[in-house]
C-alpha cells in the first residue's frame, strides 16, 4: 500500500512540475514575442464593487513603469455590469480583455 502512494504522489508531483514548466515557458514565449516585459493580470469575477478603483491603479502603475507594460483583464465570470466597465475602461486606456473559462478544479 505504502508503494502506491509514494507512486500516485511522485506521478502527481511529475504533473504538475511539468504543468508549472509550460505555464513559465507559454508565458516566457509571448513576452518575447513582443516588446512588453511587463504583464499586469486583473481578474474580473462576480460582481466587483471596486473593479473602477483597480484598473485606474493598474492604469498607473503601467504607467509609472519604466519598461513597456501591458495590462490584460480576465474574465473569470464578472456579471455583465462589471465586464461593462471593463470595457468601457479598456478602450479608453487601450487594455486587453481576455475572457476565460473558470478553471474549477
Amino acid at each position: 500500500m505504502e508503494t502506491g502512494l509514494v507512486l500516485i504522489i511522485a506521478v502527481f508531483a511529475l504533473a504538475a512540475l511539468v504543468e508549472c514548466f509550460c505555464g513559465f515557458a507559454s508565458i516566457r514565449a509571448a513576452l518575447s514575442n513582443k516588446e512588453e516585459r511587463t504583464v499586469i493580470l486583473i481578474p474580473a469575477f462576480g460582481n466587483m464593487e471596486d473593479i473602477e478603483y483597480v484598473l485606474r491603479q493598474a492604469a498607473a502603475m503601467a504607467e509609472r513603469s519604466d519598461m513597456p507594460c501591458r495590462c490584460v483583464i480576465c474574465d473569470m465570470g464578472a456579471d455583465e455590469e462589471t465586464m461593462e466597465i471593463c470595457r468601457r475602461f479598456a478602450e479608453e486606456f487601450g487594455f486587453e480583455i481576455e475572457e476565460a473559462e473558470p478553471d474549477i478544479r
